[in-house]
Parts: structure tokens; C-alpha cells; sequence
């Protein structure tokens, strides 16, 4: 009973891909599962536990072919340097924080320049017009709300990876009404 209750209470420990993996001697399965990412990898960064395993088990059950990491924080990313390579998307959560939070903008403007190839799609509670443009301009590629469902993120991904830009129908309907239909 005790090793049960000692493994539930190891943080970041999940049925997932993640950093406590390549910090240790890897098992043969393990080595296999680590070399097979021919499409690449999705990065998950979020503080918050719960929500970063919800969405990495969703991602990874809508397709049995996707590899998740997950990390708790954006230094326990750049402390991956072997993964670094293999990611196709960096999935940053910034939560209920405003696109006005200075925090916000440096993590934001710092993963892209330090990973400058991958595009970093940025996950979070606001969906106001102005917020989600701050978002983009701080250098992200796209932007998800969590009110979208997992079916309208994994298209948001999707479309990231293949070099394309997501944002919400809201913002869109929003830049209409402002600027036109031009």
C-alpha cells in the first residue's frame, strides 16, 4: 500500500511521455516508444497538473499515433535539450492571465525566440479580441480558449504545425465588425 501512495505523490509522474522519462535509465519499451515521433512530438506547458494531463490523455486519445511531453514549467523544457529536436508544437497554457500581464508577453516572446522553428501555440481562459491579438503579436501562431472543445483544439494544432495561424470565429466576427469585410 505504501508504494502506491509514494507513487501517486511523485510530481509530474503520469502514464505520459514526460521529463521524469529521459532523466532516468530508460528501458528498452521506453527507448522504442522515444525513437518513434516520426511526425514529432506536442509540447504541453502548464503550471497547472491536472490540466496539463487532462489535455495531453486527450490529444493522445484522439490519435494513438501522437506523442504528448508534458512539463510543469518552461524551464523544465529548455532543461530537455534531446527533445528539443523532436517537438512539432509548443502548447503553452497561460490560464486565466491577461495578454497585459508583462509575464505573459516574456514567456511568450522568449519561446519564440529560443525555439524559433517550432510554433507555439498559446492556450487560455480570455477570449476578448484585444487579448488574443496582444497574444499573436507577442509572437504566438495561434490562440485556443478553452471553451473550445478537444476537437477544435486538435484542428488548431493541426493547422499550426502545418504553418498555419488559429483564431477563434469571435475574433474574426469581431475584426468584421471593426474594420469591415475587407
Amino acid at each position: 500500500m505504501t508504494s502506491k501512495i509514494e507513487a501517486a505523490l511523485r510530481p509530474h509522474e503520469t502514464d505520459l511521455v514526460n521529463l521524469d522519462m529521459f532523466t532516468s535509465n530508460l528501458e528498452p519499451a521506453e527507448r522504442m516508444q522515444a525513437n518513434r515521433w516520426p511526425h514529432g512530438c506536442i509540447v504541453i506547458i502548464d503550471t497547472r497538473a491536472l490540466e496539463r494531463e487532462c489535455l495531453a490523455r486527450g490529444l493522445m486519445a484522439s490519435n494513438i499515433s501522437i506523442t504528448v511531453l508534458s512539463f510543469g514549467s518552461i524551464e523544465e523544457w529548455q532543461q530537455a535539450h534531446e527533445l528539443h529536436n523532436r517537438a512539432s508544437a509548443i502548447l503553452f497554457a497561460i490560464g486565466s492571465r491577461n495578454s497585459g500581464d508583462t509575464q505573459v508577453q516574456v514567456d511568450i516572446s522568449k519561446l519564440v525566440v529560443d525555439f524559433k522553428d517550432i510554433p507555439i501555440i498559446a492556450i487560455g481562459d480570455l477570449d476578448g479580441s484585444d487579448h488574443i491579438i496582444n497574444i499573436l503579436e507577442y509572437g504566438a501562431c495561434s490562440y485556443i480558449p478553452t471553451k473550445v472543445g478537444l476537437a477544435g483544439a486538435i484542428e488548431a494544432i493541426r493547422l499550426a504545425r502545418a504553418g498555419g495561424t488559429f483564431v477563434p470565429e469571435l475574433v474574426h466576427s469581431n475584426l468584421r465588425k471593426e474594420y469591415g469585410d475587407a
